[in-house]
């Protein structure tokens, strides 16, 4: 009881690499971390892709996971490198298993491998910190999440996982396979139009606020 205790003390503080090396060294416990640390961001991820009511997503989110723990008896058959990038592996399965998904469904005959189709953000709770949880703020959130849903593909994927899932430019643009500086324009870019469609709200609520 005391080992486990202190298990669940240290495993949160290790960085994914360090819990790869201990799940490869038979520590499940240490895959169990690595799974609720990511574990969220990835399914929103795969909702954002398919969109939230298509059942495909809760398949292909089992089927992510399940290929992280087949990852071992991978490097262990191979003598392969371990992962030192466990979410970036995480979000690429996640995204190549969801893009053949939609190519198998036919909503789109061909999918460039840089931008993502039908890209949405399905998850307010990335927000509150922004908006704020009064009643004319959700309103406001409720038009900024439309706004996003309605930005081009190749900005909104930009906008998703950097705004929302907090990657890097240097993962983003590895993930859509695009420049570094491709990826901050499409964000500024997303930010821009996201910010001109909301101005009228933005300073209605604004005042209104001023005045309470």
């Amino acid at each position: 009881m005391k080992h486990t205790r202190q298990l669940n003390e240290v495993l949160p503080a290790l960085c994914d690499a360090e819990l790869f090396e201990r799940f490869l060294a038979g520590e499940k416990s240490a895959f169990t971390t690595l799974y609720h640390r990511y574990a969220a961001r990835v399914m929103g991820y795969i909702r954002s892709l398919l969109g939230a009511e298509n059942q495909a997503g809760n398949d292909i989110f089992q089927e992510t996971f399940l290929r992280l723990y087949r990852e071992k008896n991978r490097i262990d058959e191979n003598r392969q490198s371990s992962l030192t990038n466990v979410g970036g592996w995480l979000f690429r399965v996640a995204r190549n298993l969801s893009l053949n998904q939609l190519r198998s469904e036919s909503y789109l005959t061909e999918i460039p491998l840089e931008y993502t189709p039908q890209l949405v953000t399905t998850t307010s709770e990335a927000y509150p910190t922004l908006f704020g949880k009064h009643q004319e703020e959700e309103e406001l959130l409720h038009k900024a999440l439309k706004a996003v849903e309605e930005l081009p593909i190749s900005l909104r994927e930009v906008f998703v996982l950097r705004e929302v899932n907090g990657m890097s430019y240097e993962e983003t643009s590895e993930l859509i396979g695009c420049s570094i500086e491709a990826a901050r324009m499409r964000l500024s870019r997303a930010r821009s139009t996201i910010r001109s469609t909301l101005m009228p709200d933005t300073e209605t609520t604004r005042n209104r606020t001023s005045r309470s």
